[in-house]
Order: structure tokens, then C-alpha cells, then sequence
């Protein structure tokens, strides 16, 4: 996301969902970079008790996000921090898609 992009919905009122949800703008500048670096976040009870989610994003030709794709589920469903089949796959279809945007393109 650009900048520009990502500091225009950060001036806006964060509404917190829950008690683990981060709506300070300090914390999410550096969670955002943390995303930056492995390529994907996963959130635990952020929006409801008990669930917990996994996302990666899709990116388009000029390397910019164009869409996220996620998987959903339980603490009982799924391990966090993520790790192992389950997010390989998630990055591998995220990577796929991406790459199939870029080819349909151009």
C-alpha cells in the first residue's frame, strides 16, 4: 500500500472491535512493517473471542496490493503464531493469484 494511501485511513477515528484489537497508530505503523517484511499478519481475537484469522496479500503487476486472501478459524483450528502447511499454502495461493493478475495483464 502506499503511503500516502496507508497515512490517509490512519488520520481517521480507529474504533476498537474488541480488547485485542490495536488501534493505537504507533503500534500499527510497526505492524505494518513487521507485514512488510514476512509478507503476511494473523490476528487472535482481534474482531471476536476465539477466532483467529491468517492473511496474505495479492499483488498487482506493478507490485502494488491489490486484495488479501485469508483463512479463518478457531484457537482450536489453527496454531498462532502461524506456522508450518497451513501458511505455506496461504502464501503459495497468495503468491499464485498474484502471479496470475500480473500475467492476465499484460
Amino acid at each position: 500500500m502506499p503511503d500516502e494511501d496507508r497515512k490517509r485511513i490512519l488520520a481517521k477515528p480507529l474504533v476498537k472491535l474488541s480488547p485485542h484489537m490495536m488501534t493505537s497508530k504507533t503500534e500499527i505503523a510497526g505492524r505494518v512493517a513487521e507485514i512488510r517484511e514476512r509478507h503476511y499478519d494473523y490476528a487472535v481475537n482481534e474482531s471476536q473471542f476465539g477466532v483467529c484469522s491468517i492473511a496474505a496479500g495479492i499483488f498487482d503487476g506493478a507490485g502494488n496490493i491489490a486484495a488479501a486472501i485469508s483463512v479463518v478459524g478457531t484457537e482450536l483450528q489453527m496454531p498462532m503464531p502461524p506456522r508450518g502447511k497451513l501458511l505455506e499454502e496461504l502464501l503459495a495461493c497468495a503468491r499464485e493469484i498474484s502471479q496470475a493478475l500480473t500475467s492476465h495483464r499484460a
